[in-house]
This record gives structure tokens, sequence and C-alpha cells, in this order.
């Protein structure tokens, strides 16, 4: 089966309005925010799970621990320290500019759009690496806790 391109209709009715550009940009990043919000609250709750597990781990001197097994687990907090950061950073605007036509407008959201996509992007994949840090720090745990 072949596929054959058709020309698009470029007629006055099926053009794209300034009002649909800037519903889709505005929908666009209310996606990324609620991304850039995920990552703030999936952030918080490994960084106090995190703590927990640090304090318990340093504190329980009956077993002995992996020496790397605290500096992995503070790794991770640092990870998800900067993950939370940027994930809040994301959502500030740069200072505003003169703005004097719907063109302009439309460059300038899409702009903002770039920007807070790109920052939300860099914290979930700081926290993909946090996470990943984590369960090989607690795996460590549990493999020296219990004997495994």
């Amino acid at each position: 089966m072949k596929l054959t391109p058709t020309k698009p209709n470029q007629t006055k009715n099926n053009r794209i309005k300034i009002e649909d550009m800037f519903q889709i940009i505005e929908n666009n990043r209310s996606r990324i925010r609620t991304l850039g919000n995920m990552v703030l609250t999936v952030g918080g709750l490994l960084l106090s799970t995190l703590f927990v597990l640090l304090f318990f781990v340093l504190q329980d001197k009956s077993t002995t621990i992996l020496p790397s097994l605290p500096v992995l687990l503070l790794c991770s907090i640092a990870l998800l320290i900067i993950s939370i950061s940027l994930s809040v950073y994301s959502a500030f605007l740069r200072s505003p500019s003169a703005i004097y036509t719907k063109i302009q407008l439309v460059d300038s959201l899409l702009s903002i759009l770039h920007r807070e996509n790109r920052r939300v992007m860099i914290a979930f994949g700081f926290m993909v690496v946090a996470i990943i840090v984590f369960a090989f720090g607690f795996g460590l745990f549990i493999l020296f806790r219990f004997g495994i």
C-alpha cells in the first residue's frame, strides 16, 4: 500500500486562529506544570523517606553496613534536592518584555513553554537517577541487614 501525500487545504476557514494557538500553548503549559508538581510531590516524599532510612542506617550500630551505603543515600538526597529545586525554578517567569502584536505574544508564550519544558524534563531526569540510586542503596541495605 503506497501512501501519497495530499496537499493541505489553504483556505481561510481552515487556518489556525491565534486564539486556538493560545489555547494549545496554555494546555501544554498546564501539562508541564502538572508534571512539575508531580516531580515536586514525589521528590518530597522520597526525600523524607531517604532521611529516615539514612538516620536508621547511621543509628543502628548492631549490624555492619557497607561504608558506601550512606554515601549512596546522600547522593540520592542531593539529586532529589536538585530535582525539587529545578521543578520549582521552572515555574518562575523571565522578566517581562514589551509585546505589541499577537504574533509577538505567541512567540513569547512559546519561549516560556520551551523553557518550562526543558527545566521540568531535567528535573524529571534528576529524579529518575535519584530513584535508581535509592533503589540500589536500599537493595544493599536489605542485602546486608538481613543477609539475603
